[in-house]
């Protein structure tokens, strides 16, 4: 195994320590006194888990950036530029399929935590990053104007409640 996929396998364990340890700091009881208050029993557990949660991104990132990469120079230099693909030679490329069903997991597991907003904007710039979106604009600014449309339309005009996020809760 070479070293990015080291790198990449013990990333995503982290990633699913850490997202697991975060869902189960919400299980953790504290006295109905300190409900109101900013620092409580969950707090540290919550901030031990988005730490976790960063830090394994950054495992992560680098080797799947060169996966991609690689699979797109592979596929680009096996066939030419003018070169038609004879029926039946396709080989599908499954690392974007794979990538972008971590993504939904990530999503479904980080909803209650960070939010719709924060959720749905990472999710959105995760996958535009990993279907080949390229320049700034594209992968930042459309999911961000994406999500902010999403809202308004859902929250303001349907006055369907969306979930903030308990991160949300503690920074107020």
């Amino acid at each position: 195994m070479l070293p990015s996929h080291k790198q990449l396998i013990g990333g995503l364990i982290f990633l699913a320590l850490s997202i697991l340890y975060g869902l189960e700091a919400g299980r953790i009881s504290f006295f109905f006194t300190k409900e109101g208050q900013v620092f409580t029993a969950r707090t540290v557990p919550y901030t031990l888990s988005l730490l976790g949660i960063v830090f394994s991104s950054a495992l992560i990132i680098p080797p799947l950036v060169r996966l991609v990469r690689q699979s797109r120079l592979s596929r680009s230099s096996s066939r030419g530029e003018d070169e038609a693909v004879p029926p039946g030679a396709y080989k599908p490329n499954w690392l974007p399929v794979l990538l972008l069903i971590i993504l939904m997991a990530a999503y479904a597991a980080l909803f209650s935590l960070l939010g719709f907003i924060a959720a749905t904007t990472g999710f959105l710039i995760g996958s535009f990053a990993v279907l080949g979106a390229r320049g700034w604009r594209s992968v930042l600014l459309v999911p961000v104007c994406i999500t902010a449309a999403f809202r308004l339309l859902i929250g303001g005009l349907l006055s369907i409640h969306l979930a903030e996020g308990t991160i949300w809760n503690f920074l107020r």
